[in-house]
């Protein structure tokens, strides 16, 4: 049987429950919280309150990481020896192009264009890494945000077809090399995991017209944003620099929690009417329905309608339906 850790506030309602995991680098993990417990969290906290601890991170080709108004990118000495790396690669390359198909000297300049790529990752990695470290650690943000970017669909060909060729393939191609060499997604994989071990969280909110949105009147139009860097609403009038504008989008974005969650929650909830679930029972009932509590492994909140010897115990329920935002459940017999 798994084991759980109960919070409760003052009045000795409960907060948050999670499974009690064995950690090994000495972080407790019955003192972190999950995303969507968080999310519960969050949707308490005063708007104002709430953008006090919140970041917005947008990611770039030109400026690679915008976290509020501080940039980061690589070091003047990861740029050197990227770009020194990258140099060697292209020679190598060519050297591998007059090179006999089969030959052993073939052989070995592919394993040094493969220890190359290797290294030149190492140096994205590094960078990842660091970044993620330094804004984790920033004291006075609990919350940071991302766009939810498909990377995969933005890197696509396009090459296109005999029958429709695409346009502007070889600036595509450039486009597409830029991002991947950003490693937006590593950055985001370690920030979400480096948060969470220190008691913070990540969210990530649609990324739609975040580049053509004004973070002062929200008038969004592709007009707002004529060049890569600068941003220019026509509406209101209100200029910055585009990266900047959109991290302020993102956070604006993230800040209306309360909607977020409502939304997130209703189809969490429905992802389970009709599904037995093991349920860790309260010793508490709900004051509107006078049924007993109790909370699945999934962090589902379950009013339950069954014997009162199942205080404290962990028994399977059936959800039934919705009852103001929270699962009704049914004890069935296996």
């Amino acid at each position: 049987m798994v084991s759980y850790y109960i919070r409760y506030n003052s009045e000795s309602t409960i907060l948050w429950i999670s499974p009690l995991v064995n950690s090994k680098d000495g972080v407790d993990e019955k003192d972190l919280t999950d995303q969507k417990s968080y999310l519960d969290l969050l949707s308490q906290i005063p708007r104002e309150d709430l953008e006090q601890i919140t970041m917005g991170i947008d990611r770039g080709v030109v400026r690679p990481v915008q976290a509020g108004e501080e940039v980061f990118d690589l070091t003047p000495g990861q740029k050197k020896n990227k770009s020194g790396k990258e140099k060697y690669l292209k020679r190598l390359q060519h050297r591998l192009s007059k090179q006999q198909k089969g030959s052993r000297r073939r052989g070995r300049t592919k394993k040094k264009i493969g220890r190359v790529h290797d290294q030149i990752a190492n140096i994205r990695k590094d960078f990842c890494h660091q970044t993620s470290r330094k804004l984790v650690d920033k004291p006075d943000i609990k919350v940071y945000v991302f766009e939810d970017l498909r990377t995969t669909n933005m890197t696509k060909s396009a090459k296109g077809t005999e029958e429709q060729p695409g346009k502007n393939v070889k600036a595509k191609t450039g486009l597409n090399r830029a991002i991947l060499d950003k490693g937006w997604h590593m950055l985001e994989a370690f920030t979400k995991y480096k948060a969470y071990r220190a008691g913070k969280v990540v969210f990530k909110i649609p990324a739609s017209y975040t580049s053509q949105e004004c973070a002062v009147c929200g008038h969004t139009h592709p007009d707002n944003r004529k060049s890569q860097e600068k941003f220019l609403c026509l509406d209101c009038g209100n200029t910055d620099n585009a990266d900047n504008n959109a991290q302020k989008v993102i956070k604006k974005r993230c800040a209306d929690i309360r909607k977020l969650g409502d939304e997130k929650k209703q189809a969490f909830y429905r992802r389970f009417i009709g599904v037995k679930l093991d349920v860790l029972i309260e010793d508490t009932r709900d004051s509107a329905t006078g049924l007993l509590k109790g909370f699945s492994s999934n962090y589902v909140p379950v009013l339950i309608a069954g014997d009162d010897r199942l205080k404290n115990t962990v028994t399977a329920v059936q959800i039934d339906k919705i009852v103001d935002g929270r699962s009704m459940g049914t004890i069935r017999e296996d």
